[in-house]
């Protein structure tokens, strides 16, 4: 019997000759091999890396004397535990679907056992093997690189690693571990972790072996000496796409000098520096995606992030900025965290305490960058608390003097108790009454060849001619009468939820009572679905229905996501609500115990409110943000499907209507209608040439600095779970075209980022919801908390394009744990 095996082989010492100067052997690898046999090869070659003692045999070999076999393992692996792996003939072209035992005991029964299990995952070819190991012990880091970004296809090694000391965990896709992207020609020399320094090493060696393959290795640590325990030779997915290095080498320089220069002092803005990220504050990542089309951007930027945003903080009370929020790198939105922080002090804050305190909040965010979608909760006091003297003082009590603590603490002060109150003179109450007026007065648009459906119970305008100009009016409009009084009633409701929180924190309510009262809220989600049964028990008609909620669509700023009356049939999409789905009327109540800590806490904060005030403001504040955005979408919906009518006139797709900004559709008003057609195709044209060179190109979440465009670090997110219920289920991702007969019930759903469109997902009962953007105070937050859904919302990118990718997915939000359940594949 012919039977593979190899001895321990070290890293070599200095001495030892230069690997690719032996002239004893051909000086590039045979052509692939099974892994098994690629790793007995590589073991007398390695120079940076250790190969574990290994042995190996066909399925044909162990069936024909596994005895023989056995004694050639013990003889080969003088080790206390063993890996038992998959070495198959096809496994490039499938992984992880063939079976591995790891941690396995030495005896033949044990070791037997294991090798069957691993022979009954195969799928009978001859050629197949069974790879034993030696099992690494004393692991402090394990993982995989490949030499590629296989999602992408764009020119960086991705390092995928756990510290937990098991060998499976990102190989089985359990857990939240540590991704980091290293670009191959900018990123290495940046590279400061010593950890990610070897691997690079060890990846630089294997590809003088074959510079011409994508490789994946998958690797184990200890005692600084990295162990190769597989490599594999990556079978090219259909998505990629050529490469353009030059175009994205040039690219990334121009991100680095932008990030260079935005990071300088800016006169009349607190701050020395900046941070850069796509999920603070207005969290554009969440609303228009990481990388949306041009007019998409240019919408949220006309509507909120260039303008409003500010002047809506500056009447509230806080600090003026008047400069543009957003700024786009290579496409995608990053929210400038300073002038963020800026707009969150308040206004009467001498400019002499500003500075530091910018300065701390930005410190805090460098060192903690998983709080960068909780800025407003974990790292800026933006609003005087039950507990905000003691947040201050265990934050930045050694970085703030008392002086300055005490004057943000005075003007916090008295910023809140003029904000927190449901009074008709409040500011509140007018943004509300102020929206639900030009809400009355709004008629909506009917274009021919638009989407069937009025967007409210008012009769739709007379049909007519669809015009860019007509759908800039329509955005001018949204600007002025909706975006501007939702962004202050959006700043309240940050506020009422921080007021929670910190009820919670001080002991006056139990998360539970909070989960309570805001189940109590009568809500748009709630509406939408009393609204459904009423049109199945044939209380309300469909077209009614589609007049109150047509204009929703799953992406708000995206032309070519489909409004509900383009694809919604109300009849069907109720049919798996019960029928005592209802709105109730509101019945929390306080306990006197509750009513007794509150008014304390809230006498001691000096807000000038008791409990029942402090909760009346907060219902306020959360269903008006949600009544707000739901009628600011009604005008930015009928504007899109004006352009998606005018655009067959004009020889256009809705597609390519989505690569032209507005400003571009503003200039095209007045051209005739031939230089009109010609523009605009040519500038949809290169807009998505340009999406294509950049959809390779990663770009970190938050750039904390020029080294974070060429290395990027996706550490483990902080996600925020709803409920405390736990649900094993099947997945089922959701992007903005998703159909809308997708069958959801008992489903956990993914979705990117979510804002009112996606409301028809609760028409039916979720399994969960898992979404790589947002928190608890986001739409999907929301939603969850008010119908008891379990959900972790806002995992990050690297878990999400797991649990994304997993066919059933483990949620247990109790215990804040959610990972794939490997009940078809193995690690």
């Amino acid at each position: 019997m012919t039977v593979g095996s190899s001895t321990s082989r070290g890293p070599a010492t200095s001495a030892r000759r230069p690997w690719h100067t032996n002239t004893d052997e051909p000086p590039w690898p045979p052509t692939p091999h099974t892994k098994a046999e690629i790793l007995a090869w590589l073991r007398d070659r390695a120079r940076s890396f250790s190969v574990p003692p290994l042995t190996f045999f066909t399925v044909p070999e162990w069936r024909h004397d596994r005895t023989a076999a056995l004694r050639r393992i013990r003889a080969a692996i003088d080790a206390p535990r063993l890996a038992v792996r998959s070495s198959a003939h096809d496994e490039a072209c499938h992984p992880g679907r063939y079976r591995s035992c790891l941690d396995v005991p030495t005896d033949s029964t044990t070791v037997s056992a294991a090798i069957e299990r691993v022979i009954a995952s195969f799928d009978g070819n001859p050629r197949d093997q069974v790879l034993v190991q030696a099992m690494v012990g004393g692991v402090t880091s394990s993982g995989v690189a490949v030499t590629t970004d296989l999602d992408r296809g764009g020119p960086y090694v991705t390092i995928e690693s756990d510290t937990s000391g098991h060998t499976d965990r990102v190989t089985g896709g359990t857990g939240l571990h540590r991704r980091v992207l290293v670009h191959r020609r900018g990123g290495a020399r940046l590279v400061t972790d010593p950890r990610i320094r070897r691997v690079l090493c060890v990846v630089d060696e294997l590809e003088r072996w074959w510079p011409d393959r994508t490789l994946e290795v998958e690797f184990a640590e200890n005692a600084h000496v990295i162990h190769v325990l597989q490599v594999r030779f990556v079978v090219p997915a259909r998505r990629w796409t050529s490469r353009s290095d030059r175009t994205l080498d040039c690219a990334l320089r121009g991100v680095e000098q932008d990030v260079v220069r935005g990071a300088e002092p800016q006169e009349g803005i607190a701050g020395t520096s900046t941070i850069l990220g796509t999920m603070p504050d207005w969290n554009p990542a969440e609303l228009i995606g990481v990388v949306p089309s041009p007019l998409a951007a240019s919408i949220l930027a006309y509507l909120v992030t260039d303008r409003v945003w500010s002047d809506a903080r500056r009447l509230l009370g806080y600090r003026a900025t008047q400069r543009p929020l957003v700024r786009l790198l290579v496409g995608r939105p990053y929210v400038d965290v300073r002038l963020s922080f800026n707009s969150l002090l308040p206004a009467a804050l001498p400019d002499d305490n500003a500075d530091p305190i910018v300065d701390a909040w930005l410190a805090r965010l460098h060192a903690s960058p998983a709080l960068h979608d909780k800025i407003e909760f974990e790292v800026a006091q933006t609003a005087w608390d039950l507990d905000a003297g003691a947040t201050l003082r265990r934050r930045y009590g050694g970085e703030l003097s008392h002086r300055t603590v005490d004057a943000l603490a005075t003007h916090l002060r008295a910023l809140t108790a003029r904000l927190v109150t449901d009074a008709p003179t409040g500011s509140l109450a007018r943004a509300r009454d102020s929206i639900e007026q030009a809400a009355e007065h709004y008629r909506p648009v009917r274009a021919p060849g638009a989407a069937r459906g009025a967007t409210n119970h008012t009769q739709p305008r007379a049909s007519v001619e669809p015009t860019p100009t007509m759908a800039l009016a329509l955005l001018a409009d949204c600007r002025r009468y909706d975006a501007l009084p939702f962004a202050v009633i959006a700043r309240h409701a940050f506020i009422a939820e921080a007021m929670l929180r910190s009820a919670v924190r001080r002991g006056a309510l139990a998360p539970g009572r909070v989960t309570a009262f805001k189940q109590t809220l009568s809500t748009v989600t709630q509406e939408f679905r009393q609204r459904l049964v009423a049109v199945r028990r044939g209380a309300v008609s469909a077209p009614a229905f589609l007049r109150e909620f047509g204009h929703l669509r799953p992406g708000s700023f995206d032309i070519t996501s489909a409004r509900y009356d383009a694809w919604i049939d109300p009849a069907r999409t109720g049919a798996t609500l019960p029928d005592g789905t209802s709105v109730e009327e509101a019945c929390f109540s306080l306990r006197s115990s509750e009513r007794r800590a509150l008014d304390r806490l809230l006498g001691e904060a000096g807000l000038g409110v008791d409990a029942t005030g402090l909760l009346r403001y907060a219902a306020a504040a959360i269903v008006g943000r949600e009544r707000a955005k739901f009628l600011m979408t009604r005008r930015l919906s009928d504007a899109l499907e004006v352009l998606a009518a005018w655009a067959p006139r004009a020889e256009l797709t809705r597609d390519a209507v989505a690569h032209v900004p507005l400003r571009e559709l503003a200039r095209c008003t007045r051209l005739t209608p031939v230089d009109q057609r010609s523009m605009l195709r040519r500038r949809a044209t290169e807009a998505n040439i340009r999406r294509v060179e950049f959809a390779q190109m990663r770009m970190a979440h938050l750039i904390r600095s020029p080294a974070d465009v060429w290395v990027i670090e996706s550490n483990e997110a902080q996600p925020t779970f709803v409920t405390t219920r736990s649900v094993v289920a099947p997945v089922v991702p959701l992007a903005p075209t998703s159909a809308g007969d997708t069958r959801l019930a008992g489903q956990i759903v993914c979705i990117e980022s979510a804002d009112p469109g996606y409301d028809w997902i609760f028409t039916e009962p979720l399994g969960g919801l898992v979404t790589c953007f947002g928190g608890a105070n986001s739409h999907m937050g929301i939603r969850c908390t008010e119908l008891g859904v379990p959900a972790a919302l806002g995992v990050g990118e690297a878990v999400f394009e797991r649990v994304a990718r997993a066919a059933r997915v483990e949620l247990r939000c109790g215990e804040q744990i959610l990972r794939p359940v490997c009940d078809t594949v193995w690690a």
